[in-house]
């Protein structure tokens, strides 16, 4: 089949759900630490999140510490989930010759590829790429690191065709700029939070979900 167009998609929040594998994470912390693990509606809350990545996680007075950048590793292949209408959209997608690259600055490249095998999707995706196979990632920020993906991506993917970017965040967005991509921001993960302020960074396109990504396609390739 004839190339139509790249596609650098986000992993977390936009192809991933990782509502279930972030609860199951922190339920082993606490119980490794003998406490009883918050209710998920308080796990899943952002600002347990920013608690978490900045060692200041406190649960019923003692200190829980994780791994973040382990959790994909050990938690994406058990309970990372498709989000709604992923599944079918990609393989919609690779049917009519859009270019895959799945991309996240988190880790876990290879639980993501295993991943989407067991979703039957594998072959959708010609790159799977995480901050795993970038050599520095310490002192990036995550326009950066996500910005390097996408280059490691293009370097590999036909840079003739019309490139596009779909993620769910800030820096997604932002990084796709940087790389010449069309943008569309999606409302799930953290999109409901990140794209309802006048003052974020703005994409060429606001969908609900992955789903209205081959409608944005097909109405571009015929001039719409």
């Amino acid at each position: 089949m004839t190339a139509s167009a790249v596609l650098l998609l986000d992993r977390d929040g936009t192809l991933v759900s990782w509502d279930e594998m972030f609860i199951a994470c922190v339920a082993d912390a606490c119980r490794q630490a003998g406490v009883a693990a918050p209710t998920p509606e308080v796990v899943l809350a952002y600002e347990f999140w920013e608690q978490l990545l900045a060692d200041r996680l406190v649960v019923e007075g003692c200190r829980i510490s994780v791994d973040s950048d382990a959790i994909p590793r050990r938690y994406l292949s058990a309970y990372g989930r498709p989000i709604p209408g992923a599944v079918p959209t990609m393989a919609e997608l690779a049917s009519t010759g859009v270019v895959t690259a799945l991309v996240s600055s988190w880790t876990g490249t290879e639980a993501t590829r295993a991943l989407v095998d067991t979703w039957g999707i594998g072959d959708a995706f010609t790159l799977v790429l995480t901050s795993d196979d970038l050599a520095v990632t310490s002192r990036l920020s995550a326009v950066e690191r996500k910005r390097l993906l996408f280059e490691l991506a293009l370097r590999e993917l036909d840079p003739g065709l019309p490139r596009w970017m779909v993620g769910d965040s800030a820096s997604d967005i932002e990084a796709g700029k940087q790389v010449g991509a069309t943008t569309v921001a999606v409302l799930t993960g953290n999109g409901a939070r990140d794209f309802s302020h006048v003052g974020m960074v703005r994409p060429d396109h606001i969908v609900a979900s992955l789903g209205d990504v081959p409608e944005l396609i097909r109405r571009s390739r015929a001039g719409l």
